[in-house]
């Protein structure tokens, strides 16, 4: 599933194969927002769209508020995206909140601002 909206004071650039959005915020950080399962499958496009993201930003911002399924691949990607960008979790959602205390994840992934959420 692949959406596309408007935020206030956001732009949506493009969508991938992954179920999320990108937004562009003048003055901030992109914010990738994730819904939905995030099986091995969706997690192939939301690396390559990361990554690409790391290339060109210090910050990147992942709002997970609407994750409904989220495992140990997930994990592995926050994990690596970490060791090439800043990245932060906003809102992560119970199932992404319950992964990360479980797994002891949450030390190594920032929590977003109120800001750079949006």
């Amino acid at each position: 599933m692949t959406t596309e909206t408007t935020a206030p004071a956001a732009r949506a650039v493009h969508a991938s194969e992954a179920p999320s959005t990108l937004l562009a915020r003048p003055g901030g950080p992109p914010v990738v927002e994730l819904a939905g399962d995030l099986d091995r499958e969706v997690l192939a496009g939301l690396a390559t769209r990361l990554e690409a993201l790391a290339d060109r930003h210090d910050v990147v911002v992942l709002d997970a508020a609407a994750v409904t399924f989220a495992d140990s691949d997930f994990l592995r990607l926050l994990v690596g995206m970490r060791r090439r960008t800043d990245l932060r979790v906003a809102a992560p959602s119970r199932v992404v909140s319950r992964l990360l205390r479980l797994t002891g994840v949450p030390a190594a992934v920032s929590a977003a601002t109120p800001r750079e959420r949006g």
